[in-house]
């Protein structure tokens, strides 16, 4: 019987306030920004935190920034399991300049992860309705980011887990095992 048992015996605790990014630390990412967001957002709602995941040649210059704003962030490298890290997170920031297509908000949003997203070209606003069921920004208002943060985070239970039940069709239809048939083909004649 042992091993049918599901790893994740029990929902995560997954606190309000707290939030993450994940995200290679370089330049068009602009991880200072969510850094900066989460920074202002802790002035209004004490509880805010992010956990960092991700590498890259910003690294140093990210690290300071949140040591200089004494930011509530931590830089958690690398993870092997995004979706558990999803999971354990109450909302996750994007704040890309540019998305390839925004798969990293399907999952967060598949793990029941709120995106507040940067409203860029080709991405987030095919999959997130603003305000139903996550939170897009204009590009580059870290004001705006912070007040979402903060909205999140003094958000009841009730209203998020509303917000997480939204459209779970939506986030679903994106997901590998839909999206891979539609894709096959298109590997195969790669290789």
């Amino acid at each position: 019987h042992g091993m049918n048992t599901p790893v994740r015996t029990r929902r995560p605790r997954r606190p309000a306030g707290r939030g993450i990014a994940m995200a290679n630390h370089d330049a068009c990412k602009r991880v200072p920004h969510a850094v900066r967001a989460v920074a202002a957002a802790a002035q209004r709602a004490p509880s805010v935190e992010l956990n960092i995941f991700g590498r890259g040649a910003e690294h140093e210059a990210v690290q300071a920034e949140i040591e200089q704003l004494g930011a509530p962030a931590r830089l958690e490298g690398y993870t092997s399991d995004p979706a558990g890290a999803f999971a354990d997170s109450s909302y996750m920031l994007l704040t890309s300049s540019h998305e390839g297509f925004g798969l990293v908000l399907v999952e967060a949003m598949a793990a029941g992860s709120l995106p507040v997203a940067y409203h860029i070209e080709y991405g987030p606003a095919d999959i997130v309705t603003d305000g139903v069921d996550g939170f897009l920004v204009p590009r580059g208002d870290e004001e705006e980011l912070a007040a979402r943060v903060a909205e999140v985070a003094r958000s009841s239970w009730w209203r998020l887990r509303r917000m997480r039940k939204a459209d779970p069709g939506r986030a679903a239809h994106f997901l590998p095992h839909a999206a891979l048939p539609r894709w096959g083909a298109r590997f195969e004649g790669a290789a």
